[in-house]
Formats: C-alpha cells, sequence, structure tokens
C-alpha cells in the first residue's frame, strides 16, 4: 500500500470570508490569533510568530496557505458553542483552544 505524500485538504467548495472567527484563543500557554482582512484572507499566527493566510469554508473548515506557494495545506476547523451558536474554539493540528476574546 502506497502512502499518499501529502494529505488533501480539508475544506471543500468556495471560499467564504468568516469575520466571526476573528480573535484571540488559547490552548494553555498558547496563543493563536485569528485577523479577518477587509480585502485579503484571514490570518492565523500563533504566540506571535507571523501571520499565515488562511482559506476559509462554510462549514467552518480551513486550510493554511503556503506562504511560500500560496499551495492550501491542512488547516483545522472552527466550532461553534452549541447554547449560543457564537463561534468560541479554533483547532489547529489536533489542538483546540478557547476563545479569549474578538476583534
Amino acid at each position: 500500500m502506497r502512502v499518499p505524500a501529502a494529505i488533501a485538504p480539508v475544506g471543500t467548495g468556495e471560499a467564504v470570508a468568516l469575520p466571526e472567527c476573528a480573535g484571540e484563543y488559547r490552548n494553555g500557554s498558547l496563543r493563536y490569533r485569528v485577523e479577518a482582512a477587509g480585502d485579503g484572507p484571514a490570518t492565523l499566527s500563533v504566540d506571535g510568530d507571523p501571520p499565515i493566510p488562511l482559506r476559509c469554508y462554510a462549514d467552518l473548515s480551513y486550510d493554511l496557505l503556503a506562504p511560500d506557494t500560496g499551495l492550501p495545506e491542512p488547516g483545522g476547523s472552527f466550532h461553534r458553542d452549541p447554547a449560543t451558536g457564537r463561534i468560541d474554539r479554533v483547532q489547529v493540528s489536533g489542538r483546540t483552544a478557547r476563545r479569549t476574546g474578538s476583534d
């Protein structure tokens, strides 16, 4: 059996803007910052590292866009609080972080 060279991007369909995902999220000491851009894609930075562009989808999943090539790589997803419907968590490479603030 052959092992694929790369995992296919998680998102499906057309990219959409998800401004409600913007904000700060934390998992322990790790800080994730999602910023919505006016004309460009949203970005994700981890602990103050340079931001990486995101391609977001209507199902709340996202791909990371490689800074050097612009090609999508598997990212993660945003999750809603079942009681309020507000996006309150982001999953990044298997880690889930809770929202601490929003823009």
